[in-house]
């Protein structure tokens, strides 16, 4: 029902489906909730040797919704329909979620009626003024911030103008006198293009936008392009798979007796890759108290060579996932985590009767400043190990891999 609305279909059309569904089950469960929705997208992310991630869920249930409503107001609806939609069939409540709602929509709405999608034209294009003003290889450089654009036409050429701003931001504060003034006019008159062309994009959009450290992004797509990261599976990639596997349980602290039965030991927590991206688990038993299930992710540690990844989990000590960045293997897995939109954690809850069983999932989304400094850790060790030099920090990672 929601993803026929997403899709664009009106209301009245859809309300009658729900009216001959409602006949069919007898006049309940015909309007599932949106978190039912939600889980779904969620699982939807996920893929062999991929794991699924809520931010990615819900950028695309975001995106699709402004581009429901602002097809809305293309079509003439009043701002109080709208309104009683968003919170009625999508359960957002409150004016300021609401108001927020709408202004990205009126925006979206805006941009996809003009030409160019909102940006207004320039009298030179910007890659080729940097060039000819001795920028060329400034602009090269920003260009690699914006790795996730490519491929999509008016992505790129927001990315172009994004890289422009960026190149010549760095460039101002280096030069003086007239050079200067031309290189501020020419930033002013980029930022004034942009405008338009910013204003109501989409979560989807936001993120393939979002400024990315040029030689992290270029080695997490090298490993990628090699499949060097792929595989991998998390111990729940099975749907109604009740029974855990013997090593997860091992991992958690119960060993098999030789009665069939299990004993029990401490919960523990654990780390693994799937895909290249951080996955992690932990265990409580039944009876702990509802605060033992948290999980909150805190500022990373850093000791020589290695990286931790800090969590807290309940009340109890702070747990510490090492990143050994001397091995191959696990350097890779720190320059994905570097990118990586959101950390599933999986709960595994042992009962009354000793055996371990699935509990639920959730996601961690890492601050800025969390990101930020996870990412300046990754970067010293390659500055200071490989001088910054991508073909050295490759050959290292693939002889730690094939070796």
């Amino acid at each position: 029902i929601h993803l026929r609305l997403l899709g664009g279909e009106p209301i009245p059309v859809v309300q009658g489906r729900v009216e001959l569904l409602g006949k069919l089950v007898g006049g309940r469960g015909a309007k599932p909730a949106v978190g039912t929705l939600y889980l779904m997208l969620t699982s939807l992310t996920s893929t062999p040797g991929k794991l699924s991630s809520l931010v990615r869920a819900q950028s695309a249930f975001f995106s699709l919704l402004l581009r429901r409503i602002a097809g809305r107001l293309d079509s003439g609806e009043s701002e109080d329909d709208l309104r009683r939609e968003l919170t009625e069939v999508w359960d957002i409540h409150g004016d300021e979620a609401i108001d927020a709602a709408l202004r990205g929509a009126r925006g979206y709405w805006r941009r996809s009626g003009q030409p160019g999608l909102g940006m207004t034209s320039l009298s030179f294009a910007p890659g080729d003024w940097m060039a000819e003003n001795g920028l060329g290889g400034e602009m090269a450089d920003a260009r690699r911030r914006y790795p996730m654009a490519v491929g999509h036409a008016h992505l790129e050429s927001l990315a172009e103008r994004l890289a422009a701003v960026d190149a010549l931001r760095g460039a101002i504060e280096e030069s003086e006198g007239e050079a200067r003034s031309a290189r501020e006019r020419t930033c002013a008159a980029i930022q004034e293009s942009l405008a338009g062309g910013l204003d109501g994009i989409t979560p989807w959009e936001a993120e393939a936008l979002r400024r990315a450290q040029p030689l992290i992004a270029s080695l997490a797509e090298w490993s990628g392009r090699l499949q060097l990261s792929g595989g991998g599976e998390t111990p729940t990639a099975y749907v109604g798979r009740e029974r855990l596997p013997d090593w997860l349980c091992e991992r958690l602290g119960a060993v098999p007796s030789s009665g069939g039965g299990e004993e029990t030991g401490g919960a523990g927590a654990e780390r693994l890759s799937v895909g290249g991206d951080t996955y992690l688990f932990f265990g409580v038993d039944a009876a702990d108290p509802a605060e033992a299930a948290t999980a909150e992710l805190i500022m990373p540690g850093e000791e020589g060579d290695a990286l931790f990844l800090n969590l807290r989990i309940g009340e109890r000590s702070e747990q510490r996932f090492r990143f050994d960045l001397s091995d191959g293997r696990d350097l890779l897995a720190a320059i994905h985590l570097a990118r990586q939109a959101d950390i599933r954690v999986d709960l595994f809850v042992r009962g009354e009767d000793g055996l371990w069983r699935f509990g639920t999932s959730r996601y961690i989304l890492p601050s800025e400043a969390h990101r930020a400094a996870w990412t300046a850790g990754v970067l010293r060790y390659l500055f200071g190990k490989f001088g910054g030099e991508e073909d050295r920090v490759r050959l290292s990672i693939l002889k730690d891999i094939k070796g």
